[in-house]
């Protein structure tokens, strides 16, 4: 007499079915833990860059007034005293000596401004623009890290398909603050010579 191996064959059966969708479910949790894991990694990008960005614009704007509340004029007359600065330099305060003929003019226009204090602004300024030039630097480098996230596969497709970038424009974070001197240098493939 033999035995029936049904029981067993239908117990395999099951047992392969349950491991199948075992690993199926395995499979989907994972796919949405990596979306997860995307979205938050995409979220984490954009608030340090609005934030880098926001402090960027505070770092230039202390570059501006530091040397304004040093001077202790108000903002206007510190507005004009810049413009008058920069007219006066296209006007001949330049050359070899540019740096002692531009405080020689400010001592004579603005006689509150010491020596003492001319070179507590120019050293403000300098630290200010440098602090300035380093915090562009961080906020581009972001910007090129976020990009680059969004450029690679499959992270880009599936923050595209969650809707980023959302809060911040990488084209504007991605452009650095500069002057037209140097936007033209950029065009023309070439330095304007020191004059």
């Amino acid at each position: 007499m033999q035995k029936s191996n049904l029981p067993a064959a239908r117990g395999n059966q099951e047992g392969a079915l349950g491991l199948g969708l075992g690993a199926v479910l395995a499979a989907i949790g994972l796919v949405i833990f990596y979306v997860m894991l995307t979205y938050n990694q995409a979220a984490r990008f954009e608030n340090e860059l609005d934030t880098a960005y926001k402090n960027n614009q505070n770092v230039l704007s202390n570059a501006f007034y530091g040397p304004m509340d040093v001077a202790k004029l108000g903002e206007e007359k510190y507005r004009t005293m810049m413009k008058e600065m920069v007219e006066a330099t296209a006007k001949g305060y330049q050359g070899a000596t540019g740096g002692k003929a531009m405080m020689l003019w400010l001592g004579q226009t603005y006689p509150q401004i010491t020596a003492d204090l001319q070179m507590k602004l120019v050293s403000i300024g300098e630290a200010g623009l440098a602090k300035f030039q380093s915090s562009q630097t961080n906020l581009l480098d972001r910007g090129r890290e976020y990009q680059n996230f969004l450029d690679t596969f499959p992270s880009g497709v599936i923050a595209g398909v969650l809707g980023f970038p959302k809060k911040v424009n990488l084209k504007e974070i991605l452009t650095p603050v500069t002057d037209d001197q140097t936007e033209q240098s950029f065009k023309n493939k070439k330095r304007a010579p020191i004059q």
